[in-house]
């Protein structure tokens, strides 16, 4: 079904709710081919086309939610009514206000490639196959497993105060994890790419070499011993803490005192040259579109403003409950799910040395690639493995750790950040430096 059709069902669906008050229907239609290699051998091969629609209707605050597999009329018809007869037996709730009113939105351009919408399964494979044979040429046996896939999505939102928008998404993955033993010895490593094209996407080959050659590197780890330590947080290790504590300026979590940054907005949480930018509207980015969840449009922000919480993240119930502007941050991942908060595409300002004169400065300390380093939502500790990591050792990468685990208090850990690279990984939409991190708690077991 094509946009048009999609926005004439999420209509109808809305117009059988009316009798609530306020509703809105979400319709979806998508197609994708994808692969799996497990063991260096093909395990699946599938295309899967999607489709259904969801009804959300309010009655004095309580919601109804009507979902279905389908798109027809009459079974949006039915869905809508089923929804109101829901929402007016829920509990009220005296904090709902209204869903958005409409607004101009404008859509990005770059999220559609028709050649990606329509790629093969046979294609995908081998992407696959492709990726195994470039790994095994940096080892003979090492051990692959990729993904990838490729396709569209197209999604209508219609609510019962006008809001009537209408967008058609392509998007293509591929992501490579790399096993590589020597006797008991086991390094692995993990990597991909994603975008909205095919032009987006880095050469299979290339995201292959790059995992089997960090898996290999990482052989021969060492236990260290624990102690505070400065830790430079690779582009991976980074976007894992930055976007734990974007996650935790939910605006739901905040309202019901279960964020560390309760009550932070207007703070300094950072030093004054750690910014980070949400840019919905980037030309062909990973997480781009015209509008929210809600149909409430995007726009451009500095989430954390030169080390200061800027933003908490609202959808319209949370933007209305506050008595605050809506900054149009409801998230639904499906017409399966319910309507959430998320942010959309991120970039930290980079600084002034490369990752590898960073390195070149510190005596000693860890260089985390990748790590559980996300901090706790409600209390902001931060507890996690280090996955992936190297020593330094006079200004040299010495050798990889292994039972490593980093800790700390989050708002410790973001004063102790000293500086951040001028290099970056760099996704539609997403761009991440590394990050060195003054004092680090690490517990090694050496």
């Amino acid at each position: 079904m094509d946009k048009d059709g999609l926005l004439e069902l999420a209509s109808e669906g809305t117009r059988a709710a009316k009798g609530a008050g306020d509703c809105d229907t979400l319709a979806v239609y998508s197609r994708e081919a994808s692969a799996l290699i497990e063991k260096n051998t093909v395990k699946a091969c599938e295309v899967e086309y999607s489709s259904g629609f969801s009804v959300r209707a309010m009655c004095r605050g309580g919601v109804g939610f009507a979902r279905c597999a389908g798109l027809s009329a009459e079974e949006a018809r039915e869905a809508g009514a089923e929804a109101v007869r829901m929402a007016c037996e829920a509990e009220a709730d005296p904090d709902f206000v209204a869903l958005p009113e409409p607004e101009r939105a404008v859509e990005p351009r770059g999220l559609f490639d028709s050649r990606t919408a329509e790629i093969e399964p046979s294609r995908v494979v081998g992407w696959c196959l492709e990726c195994v044979e470039a790994a095994k040429e940096i080892m003979p046996d090492i051990v692959v497993k990729c993904s990838a896939g490729a396709g569209f999505s197209r999604r209508a939102l219609a609510n019962s105060r006008g809001v009537a928008v209408a967008e058609e998404h392509s998007s293509v993955g591929l992501s490579v994890v790399c096993v590589a033993k020597r006797g008991d010895d086991v390094g692995s490593y993990y990597d991909y790419t994603l975008g909205r094209s095919l032009a987006d996407l880095k050469p299979p080959r290339e995201v292959a070499v790059e995992a089997a050659t960090r898996a290999v590197s990482l052989l021969g780890a060492r236990k260290i011993p624990g102690g505070k330590y400065p830790a430079l947080l690779g582009p991976h290790a980074a976007s894992d803490l930055v976007r734990g504590v974007i996650d935790a300026a939910d605006a739901e979590s905040i309202q019901r005192k279960r964020s560390f940054l309760a009550g932070r907005r207007g703070e300094r949480i950072a030093p004054s040259f750690f910014t980070v930018i949400e840019d919905p509207l980037f030309e062909a980015g990973i997480y781009s579109s015209a509008a929210d969840g809600e149909g409430v449009p995007h726009r451009k922000a500095a989430l954390i403003d030169s080390g200061v919480l800027a933003e908490y993240l609202h959808n319209s119930y949370t933007a209305n409950k506050a008595g605050e502007p809506n900054n149009g941050h409801a998230h639904r991942s499906s017409h399966m799910s319910d309507v959430g908060i998320a942010a959309t595409n991120i970039s930290v300002a980079p600084g002034a040395r490369t990752e590898a004169k960073i390195i070149a400065g510190m005596s000693r300390g860890l260089f985390i690639l990748m790590a559980s380093i996300a901090p706790h939502s409600v209390t902001g500790q931060i507890s996690g493995t280090v996955d992936q990591g190297f020593w330094i050792e006079n200004g040299e990468i010495a050798y990889p750790v292994k039972n490593v685990m980093i800790g700390g208090e989050i708002f410790e850990f973001l004063e102790s950040i000293e500086e951040m690279s001028s290099d970056m990984r760099r996704e539609p939409g997403n761009e991440m430096p590394s990050m060195l991190v003054g004092v680090a708690h690490i517990s090694g077991g050496g």
